[in-house]
């Protein structure tokens, strides 16, 4: 409301700057930004805070979030992000948590409740007194000192429990004295769910039915829907609506909601599983035509047993794309993963399958690379398989397997054929890549490198990959500086490698380490400040660690040892064990640096953060950490262990048939 009910020129300054990257949550049609970040989550997150500081300096803003236990994993994690962050804004947070009840994303709720900047407040329950004012007020008759005790004892002082208590007694013409205490005890959670059911089936039939095609359609339905799930006339669910709330079932306001959430949630837990999941369906196909939101539709087909229906398929790989472009690869999961069940149609199994292996691979989960080979084996359309072979590429290549990468894209290139130039040069491109950051790859990179040097390019995006691949070969491969960057220019321009996370956002720094190994230093830097700003206003901490880590680079090759240290521990900060490679980039400057200083000490104790593991791997930039390790032992008289670990480095590359110079 704060966006929608604001003037088109204030909603445009409150999602100014990087607060923009939110605008996918407002298009229901968008279904790209997730591919375009390398870390789409972080980036939602990065924005979304944005937008509160925005909406914040306008005037204090407080943020309220109840049934904390109900949220789902994206609303927590921003709540997260946010607590974090509020030193020094106008923002206060308040969220209410239902104790006793399980959390959906225990975790998440822990962490919050657990922070020590988290203030929790926990309200006392209702003492004797008030019980026994309520007894009083409720019940005809003097209430006994003992019976009031006796309620309170049985609910705790919880005050729904009371009220429920008081109300079922209210109905059998209980007189609140020591002989009714025995039917007082042991008065729970359960004992309001049948004193609910009790009071509905009392009712009329319409009553029972709107009330169970409400618990289904959740608050806030309108009469004519729930009318309609409950297969009654408009007339008489308007009177059943009425008879609820006389029954103090459902609130006495005109929008439809129960008096507590628990009230719904005992009518639906006893209905009939088969009756459940039926409303759950035809409320589905309702919502389906009246135009609803895909996910709003979806929400009811995964409380539903799957049923083979065709156009549930549909619905939900619709959801799983607007909750990627919501950066919510998560809740797109989920989506896929129920549509899977349905199950969906054999033409239809192979999409369902790449888009949930795509949805894995941004989410980084282990099952990614399994489905993704599951909808190549699904599929003859070379288009489609060549995406999914994209998609668990990058899988492997994230896993350190380049060997098994390589096979999938090459199998991808042969598949596709003459189908699409374009998409064989962005496959050719992410294969180099991958080829060109293993020892044991490095001679078939050299060899897909010379045959791509003979071929005459363009300026498309796609070219531009393989010009930013040939950029960095031939520099280490013997063509000039002004050659090297001739081509490395060529392959930057317009900036857009970026926006490729697949591939282009790898490429780049290829292009830009061309730049820098053939002393074009103001140019890599001009580039890099560039790719810099990119990724704050992507908010892409990846881009961003990545970024430092080559700036750490440049600075020191500039002599800026200051500049290199700064650059080289943002990068660390940032990447840690999750992105190793980043972290093995902003290492050997960061080490050299160090060095120089004479700082050897602190050399030492930054090894130790560093998995002795990481220097033994295959991947080409753990050679310059193992190198620049070299050099600390070397430096502190540890001449033996520096030269085996320099001996290390240059069998290593010798090894792979190439002479490379990188960073």
């Amino acid at each position: 409301p704060v966006l929608w009910n604001a003037p088109v020129e204030e909603r445009e300054a409150l999602l100014a700057g990087a607060a923009g990257l939110t605008r996918p949550l407002l298009d229901a049609d968008s279904t790209s930004f997730a591919l375009l970040n390398a870390d789409p989550v972080q980036a939602m997150l990065h924005g979304l805070f944005w937008l509160a500081v925005n909406v914040a300096e306008r005037a204090p803003v407080a943020i309220v979030l109840d049934d904390l236990q109900w949220a789902d994993a994206a609303s927590l994690g921003f709540f997260n992000y946010l607590a974090g962050r509020l030193e020094g804004l106008n923002i206060v947070m308040l969220a209410a948590l239902r104790d006793g009840e399980p959390a959906y994303e225990e975790e998440l709720v822990s962490a919050l409740e657990c922070d020590a900047r988290t203030e929790v407040i926990r309200p006392a329950p209702l003492s004797r007194g008030a019980v026994l004012e309520l007894v009083d007020t409720v019940l005809a008759g003097a209430p006994d000192v003992e019976f009031a005790r006796a309620c309170h004892v049985a609910t705790g002082g919880n005050p729904l429990l009371v009220g429920e208590l008081l109300h079922a007694l209210r109905d059998v013409r209980i007189s609140p004295n020591s002989r009714a205490m025995m039917l007082v005890e042991g008065y729970g959670p359960e004992a309001v769910a049948r004193s609910v059911l009790s009071r509905i089936s009392r009712l009329s039939a319409a009553a029972v039915a709107l009330a169970r095609a409400l618990a289904v359609l959740g608050d806030g339905a309108d009469l004519a829907t729930a009318s309609q799930l409950a297969e009654v006339d408009v007339a008489a669910a308007a009177e059943a609506a009425d008879r609820l709330q006389h029954a103090e079932v459902l609130q006495p306001r005109r929008e439809l909601a129960f008096v507590h959430p628990i009230v719904g949630s005992s009518i639906n837990a006893h209905m009939p599983r088969a009756e459940r999941t039926r409303l759950h369906v035809k409320a589905a196909r309702h919502l389906a035509d009246s135009g609803a939101s895909s996910e709003r539709i979806a929400a009811h087909l995964l409380l539903a047993e799957p049923g083979g229906h065709g156009w549930a398929v549909q619905v939900l790989c619709d959801a799983a794309r607007q909750a990627l472009g919501r950066a919510a690869p998560d809740s797109a999961m989920t989506y896929l993963s129920r549509a899977l069940s349905e199950p969906p149609p054999p033409s239809e199994r192979a999409h369902v399958l790449g888009e949930l292996g795509v949805a894995e691979t941004i989410s980084r989960h282990p099952a990614a690379a399994e489905h993704l080979e599951q909808a190549l084996e699904c599929t003859k359309d070379p288009i489609l398989r060549a995406f999914a072979a994209r998609g668990l590429a990058l899988t492997l290549y994230l896993r350190d397997e380049y060997e098994a990468a390589i096979a999938v894209l090459d199998r991808a290139l042969s598949d596709l054929g003459d189908v699409d130039p374009e998409l064989s040069m962005q496959i050719e491109a992410q294969l180099m890549q991958v080829a060109g950051q293993s020892i044991s790859t490095r001679a078939l990179h050299a060899s897909w490198m010379e045959r791509t040097r003979k071929r005459v390019l363009g300026d498309s995006p796609s070219e531009r990959l393989l010009l930013a691949q040939l950029a960095g070969y031939g520099n280490v491969e013997g063509i000039t500086a002004d050659e090297t960057r001739v081509l490395s220019e060529r392959a930057l321009k317009n900036g857009d490698l970026l926006q490729d996370v697949i591939a282009g956002s790898q490429v780049f720094y290829a292009a830009v380490n061309a730049l820098m190994c053939s002393d074009h230093l103001d140019l890599a830097e001009t580039w890099l400040g560039r790719a810099l700003a990119d990724s704050r206003a992507r908010g892409s901490l990846i881009s961003y660690a990545g970024t430092s880590a080559f700036r750490a680079h440049v600075a020191y090759r500039r002599g800026n040892l200051a500049q290199a240290d700064t650059e080289a521990r943002a990068a660390l900060e940032i990447a840690g064990s999750e992105w190793i490679t980043v972290t093995m980039i902003a290492v050997a400057p960061l080490i050299d640096t160090m060095v120089d200083r004479g700082t050897l000490e602190e050399d030492e104790r930054l090894l130790d953060t560093i998995a002795t593991e990481w220097f033994t791997r295959d991947c080409i930039p753990h050679q310059f950490a193992l190198a620049a390790r070299g050099r600390l032992r070397v430096a502190e008289d540890r001449v033996g262990e520096g030269l085996a670990d320099l001996d290390r480095k240059s069998t290593r590359l010798n090894s792979s048939h190439a002479n490379i110079s990188y960073a």
